[in-house]
C-alpha cells in the first residue's frame, strides 16, 4: 500500500500485482481519520481478486466538513478531491472504468451517501456502515435534504439518477447509543430518529418510497447485524462486515 499525495490531499492506494479486473473500491474513514482498519480488513479479501483499493485521508485541520462534502467556508470540497484522486489513479494504473464501488463507516458512510447523491455517474454501488445521519431524498435544505444549496456550487441532486444506484445500509442492532459523535439535534431526531439504528431504517424506507414515486425499482437495502454496536473492528471480527460488503459488491 502506498501513501500518495496531491495538493492538500493524501490517499492510500493498494494495487494487486496481478490486475485481473478493472474494479476499484473506495474506502472512506470516519471522524477518527483512521483509515488503517478499513485497508487491513479489505486488502486480504481483494488482492487475490485483482481489485484495487483507494482510501482518502481527509485531514482534520482542513477537511472539517468532509462528511457533508465540504460546504463553502468550511474547507476544501471533499467530493472534488475524490474525483481528482480517481483521475490520478487512472493515470497511475490504467484504470479508466470511471465508476467505483464505495464503502464508508460512520462519518465516512455519510460522505459516501452524499457523494452518491451528488456524483451518481461515479458510483457502481454504495455501501454505508453505521452512518450517524443521512441526507434524505426529499425537498429539505441540504444536508438534511436535497434542496439545492449555494454552499455546494455546481451540485444538483437528481433523484432519477441516484435512486438507480444499488445501495446497502449496514447497521448493528446494538448501535443505539446517543454518544458525543452522534448528531443529536432535535430537528434530526424528529426527522430521522433518535439513534443510528432508527435512522438507517427510516432512510432506507425513504429511499425505497422515493424510488417508487419516480416509477423506479427500489435499489436501497438494509442489512442489520446482531451483536454489533458502532465499533468498526468489532463489526469485522464479530459481524464480518468486510466480507458481507465485498460479497454484496460482487453480486449481480
Amino acid at each position: 500500500m502506498k501513501l500518495l499525495g496531491m495538493q492538500e490531499q493524501s490517499y492510500y492506494l493498494a494495487v494487486p500485482e496481478c490486475r485481473t479486473t478493472d474494479q476499484v473500491i473506495v474506502l472512506v474513514h470516519g471522524t477518527s481519520r483512521n483509515v488503517q482498519p478499513l485497508l487491513e480488513s479489505f486488502w486480504p479479501l481483494v488482492r487475490k481478486r485483482g481489485i484495487a483499493l483507494l482510501a482518502p485521508l481527509f485531514g482534520e485541520s482542513n477537511y472539517k466538513d468532509f462528511q457533508r462534502l465540504g460546504r463553502s467556508g468550511k474547507g476544501p470540497r471533499a467530493d472534488l478531491a475524490i474525483n481528482a484522486m480517481l483521475a490520478e489513479v487512472g493515470s497511475l494504473t490504467g484504470w479508466h472504468a470511471g465508476k467505483a464501488f464505495f464503502f464508508g463507516h460512520s462519518a465516512g458512510a455519510q460522505f459516501v451517501q452524499r457523494y452518491m447523491f451528488a456524483h451518481p455517474q461515479k458510483v457502481l454501488k454504495a455501501a454505508l456502515s453505521a452512518a450517524g445521519w443521512y441526507t434524505f431524498p426529499v425537498q429539505r435544505d441540504y444536508p438534511a435534504g436535497i434542496r439545492g444549496t449555494a454552499d455546494l456550487p455546481g451540485v444538483h441532486f437528481e433523484p432519477q439518477r441516484f435512486l438507480q444506484i444499488p445501495t446497502a445500509a449496514y447497521i448493528g442492532l446494538e448501535d443505539t447509543l446517543r454518544d458525543e459523535s452522534l448528531n443529536c439535534s432535535r430537528r434530526i431526531d424528529r426527522l430521522q430518529g433518535a439513534n443510528r439504528l432508527e435512522r438507517a431504517r427510516n432512510w432506507v424506507r425513504a429511499m425505497q418510497k422515493a424510488a417508487r414515486k419516480h416509477d423506479l425499482k427500489p435499489k436501497a437495502e438494509l442489512f442489520e447485524i446482531g451483536g454489533i454496536c458502532h465499533d468498526y473492528k468489532k463489526a469485522v471480527s464479530s459481524g464480518q462486515i468486510n466480507q458481507r460488503v465485498l460479497a454484496w459488491f460482487l453480486s449481480t
